[in-house]
């Protein structure tokens, strides 16, 4: 019976209490907090080209709590709230509107009695604590806070939040379109390399040379699927030191890789998985070094967002490979890692800095049929530019 006469109770005050007014106190302003993006340019892509999408940093407004004037309020509020202003964060739906939401934290000034917010009962901890989050479509939000006494009625305490910056959101429902409506990319940049080459089976000894490396990329992206299909080329193009007309050598690399986001992690943070194949070979002056060498890689990398736009990319690459026709065995192989920092996107290019490390190890026959081993370890440190 206690629960038949809330709703019926609930139900009046739904169809009859007339719209409170606001509070006559002058709403302070909310400050923003360090760092916030609010203040900055809606057209921002990171280094890949993607827009606000689903794991994108995104806008975040500030909302004030005010208690409203009504008939029906409590004489003296029921709720203590742990701040009176509060971030209003935007959140991609996947059907690519955009939503804010603001999460509520507070506690019942007496933790015995039960809360319902927008007429749905809300959980509280036993020391009356709580947390609710609402959604947030206009300025000014009312929300409908009812305390249940210990005689089963209903106690009204009703508040309005109020985003003062809610101009900022203008034209927002149409940026995620707007601002990725491409689907290729490509990607050029040079790197300062740095390597360390030996070869068992031969007398060049251990190369050191420093070379100017060029990186072209291109990616494909299908955005609703959240997978990305990638080929990158790298090649050293010019010796700035270390060589000799008969230590001259270069490396070709080239990676086709195809990648799917995974929902393992939690925003600002994303997981994409990588998987394809690897081509390597050198070009010498020498009686020294390989062609030809080929494997599967594995190409996990893990993004996190930053409110600027921008963020921090990481990647680990293994590919086992061999040469020519031979079986592939785990002690031939590649290994690879780096970290990038890509900055906000322009509406039409994007750049970004990283260092890679990378290690060669393979088994090599010289053309005498003696085998040997050759090592090579590269650090490289560049840009690349997106558009």
């Amino acid at each position: 019976m206690r629960w038949i006469f809330i709703l019926l109770t609930l139900s009046v005050q739904s169809s009859f209490a007339q719209t409170p007014s606001p509070s006559s106190t002058p709403l302070p302003l909310a400050t923003p907090t360090p760092g916030s993006p609010s203040d900055k340019k809606f057209e921002q892509y990171n280094a890949f080209g993607e827009g606000s999408g689903e794991n994108q940093a995104l806008l975040t407004l500030h909302g004030v709590l005010s208690r409203l004037q009504s008939k029906d309020a409590a004489p003296v509020t029921l709720i203590i709230w742990d701040s009176n202003t509060v971030n209003v964060v935007e959140k991609a739906a996947p059907d690519d509107k955009f939503v804010f939401e603001a999460e509520l934290k507070g506690h019942l000034s007496d933790p015995k009695k039960s809360l319902i917010v927008n007429f749905r009962r809300v959980k509280t901890e036993p020391d009356g604590s709580f947390t609710y989050k609402v959604k947030v479509d206009k300025a000014v939000t009312e929300i409908q806070i009812n305390v249940i006494l210990e005689d089963g009625s209903l106690q009204a305490d009703p508040y309005a939040l109020t985003v003062n910056d809610w101009n900022l959101t203008q034209g927002r429902e149409n940026i995620r379109k707007k601002e990725d409506p491409r689907k290729f990319f490509f990607s050029p940049g040079l790197a300062l390399t740095t390597i360390t080459y030996s070869q068992t089976n031969t007398d060049v000894g251990t190369l050191n040379p420093i070379m100017v490396t060029l990186k072209i990329g291109a990616d494909y992206r299908i955005q609703k699927k959240n997978w990305v299909i990638g080929l990158v080329g790298f090649m050293n193009v010019l010796p700035i030191s270390g060589v000799t007309a008969t230590t001259d050598f270069k490396f070709l690399g080239l990676n086709l890789r195809a990648g799917k986001k995974l929902d393992w992690l939690k925003t600002p943070w994303e997981l994409t998985f990588s998987g394809g194949l690897y081509y390597l070979t050198m070009s010498t002056s020498g009686n020294f070094g390989f062609s030809n060498v080929a494997g599967p890689q594995f190409y996990p990398t893990v993004r996190y967002s930053l409110n600027n736009g921008g963020s921090f990319l990481s990647y680990f690459k293994f590919s086992p490979i061999s040469q020519g026709f031979t079986l592939m065995s785990f002690t031939n192989f590649e290994i690879a890692l780096g970290i990038h920092y890509q900055f906000p996107r322009t509406k039409k290019l994007g750049y970004s800095v990283g260092l890679d490390l990378s290690k060669v190890s393979l088994t090599t026959v010289d053309q005498n049929s003696v085998s040997g081993t050759a090592n090579s370890q590269t650090i490289s440190v560049g840009g690349t530019v997106s558009f």
